[in-house]
């Protein structure tokens, strides 16, 4: 990623530039905040709060959506304890939120639980027993392929020949 960024730097992509000129800027207030205000060393910050954020919504994205031809089988359910569903705002009911994107999150469970085999049957029988299973599951073995399986990337870019800007 960081080698990716200084290229596109480097050549001038304003966007780039741009993305990150926005970042730093909006970094300021946040900075003051935890040191000024909250008096947070910035590695206790960095590690004990960016770090472990960062892990915990990556863990949730991580699990949510797969590759599938059919798009309603490619959002997860996640069956997990009260404490995980709480911190992800049920969002380990990520397939019964695709289906009624309107629903309050705290309606999410009442929803799965009246139509739990109905919404199986939509999302393909996508289901992960849990954080934990997931964790002991894919820690050192990948949970789908890398690139996406599902469309053909340019031949330029596998050889990396050229760099898509974003």
């Amino acid at each position: 990623f960081w080698y990716h960024e200084a290229r596109q730097l480097i050549r001038g992509n304003t966007a780039i530039a741009r993305a990150w000129g926005l970042h730093m800027l909006a970094l300021v207030p946040v900075i003051v905040w935890i040191w000024g205000v909250c008096a947070i060393s910035p590695l206790v910050y960095a590690f004990a709060f960016a770090y472990a954020g960062t892990a915990l919504i990556l863990l949730r994205s991580y699990a949510e959506h797969r590759a599938n031809e059919r798009i309603g089988a490619r959002t997860v359910i996640v069956e997990t304890c009260p404490a995980m569903a709480l911190l992800f705002l049920n969002n380990n009911l990520h397939a019964v939120h695709h289906a009624r994107p309107g629903l309050p999150w705290y309606r999410l469970p009442k929803a799965y639980n009246e139509h739990r085999d109905a919404v199986l049957s939509n999302n393909g029988g996508y289901l992960i027993g849990g954080y934990r299973h997931l964790f002991t599951q894919h820690l050192f073995a990948a949970k789908e392929p890398v690139p996406y399986p599902l469309r053909r990337i340019a031949p330029a870019l596998e050889r990396g020949t050229n760099t898509p800007n974003r």
